[in-house]
């Protein structure tokens, strides 16, 4: 046993006088020193994508990226609103806003955006420096009266000015007016009664003149031109007739006139045509109903409808007899509202009740027409 714990110690001992030994041969540099025969590690890279830069929306609106490189530009606009004084309805209003580069650098119109239809544009994209462009605003006239103004946002390269708005008015005017309106909306009108509406147009300049020519794609309605008698006025009279079939009523006219100013004048009317005598609805449907279901619920809606007749024009109509050809539904009818609307009731009668499905039609008799309302549905 101590001939074993002397051979470890001697190891031991000869294992740290080697370590000493190695570290000597590798003598240690003081901090802040280097050395000579061994030259420092070079640092290794860093490699990083730079991401190009993309228009940001905004709402609808693209923002763009303005650009860092290269002289800057310096835009100068004199005007930033237009106004044309008193124009006569119909005119095309144009101005040209003049844009002026005072900087070093390519001064670019990125957009020109108006915030209505109305208003059109049309630009220099860039403009060098020291020199002058153009924005050209238009504005149609043909639809406004009175004071308007339309709005024109721009977006530009120049930090400074890199969004403005442009506005153009005008007082719009019309040297022959119409009265009640150019544009009437009629709503509901029925067949069998005719619609007879009166325009008078009047020159507010005191310009006598002549309608020589009426245009319309509806040749149904009639009109009728009636002069005044110092030719600065006229009656324009308008006739939809009784028999004009059910649906829109769009009854728009263009008058060649020999007003020195206004060549040209529309009136336009809207509407709808209907049936005076209505119904609702215009099917019955008896569907989904089990045998049992019918005889164990006979005062359920669903074995039970309701059809509404009524005359919308006046009091004048009288429902005389209802009946349906269906042998099991059952029809009554009371009044609503006297010689004016009346409801109809379908019932299903669950002891006659068949299985199987069933067509049919619910006949109305009444002092106007014979009103006829298809009936139908599935027992099982």
């Amino acid at each position: 046993m101590k001939k074993v714990l002397l051979i470890l110690t001697a190891l031991i001992v000869m294992i740290s006088l080697m370590t000493f030994a190695q570290e000597t041969k590798t003598p240690i540099q003081p901090a802040g020193t280097v050395d000579a025969q061994t030259p420092p590690a070079k640092p290794v890279p860093i490699k990083r994508e730079l991401k190009k830069l993309e228009p940001v929306k905004e709402g609808k609106v693209l923002t763009p990226v303005v650009e860092d490189s290269g002289p800057p530009p310096k835009l100068e606009i004199p005007e930033l609103e237009y106004h044309a004084g008193d124009v006569v309805k119909g005119t095309l209003v144009e101005h040209d806003y003049l844009v002026h580069n005072k900087g070093q650098g390519i001064l670019k119109i990125i957009r020109v955006q108006p915030t209505c239809g109305c208003t059109i544009t049309k630009y220099d994209p860039e403009v060098k420096p020291g020199e002058t462009g153009k924005i050209t605003a238009s504005l149609k006239t043909d639809n406004y009266m009175g004071e308007t103004a339309k709005t024109i946002n721009v977006q530009t390269n120049d930090k400074d000015l890199s969004t403005f708005t442009l506005t153009i008015k005008a007082n719009i005017k019309t040297l022959l007016s119409v009265k009640p309106s150019e544009k009437m909306t009629l709503g509901l009108i029925y067949v069998g009664t005719p619609v007879e509406k009166e325009f008078t147009i009047n020159s507010e300049d005191g310009e006598p003149f002549d309608i020589t020519q009426v245009t319309t794609a509806d040749e149904k309605v009639k009109y009728n031109i009636i002069p005044g008698p110092d030719k600065k006025s006229a009656k324009f009279k308008v006739t939809i007739p009784a028999d004009y079939p059910v649906g829109s009523v769009n009854a728009n006219f263009s008058l060649k006139t020999t007003h020195p100013k206004v060549e040209n004048l529309n009136i336009n009317m809207f509407g709808t045509m209907r049936e005076p005598l209505s119904v609702f609805p215009s099917t019955v449907s008896f569907n989904g109903l089990s045998k049992e279901f019918i005889e164990k619920n006979p005062e359920s809606p669903e074995l039970n409808k309701v059809v509404t007749v009524r005359l919308e024009t006046e009091p004048a109509l009288q429902v005389k007899e209802v009946k349906c050809n269906i042998p099991f539904v059952v029809a009554t009818f009371e009044s609503t509202q006297p010689n004016q609307a009346y409801s109809v009731k379908l019932h299903l009668d669950p002891k006659k009740a068949k299985v199987g499905p069933f067509d049919g039609a619910l006949l109305v008799y009444t002092n106007k027409k014979t009103i006829t309302v298809p009936v139908k549905g599935v027992v099982f």
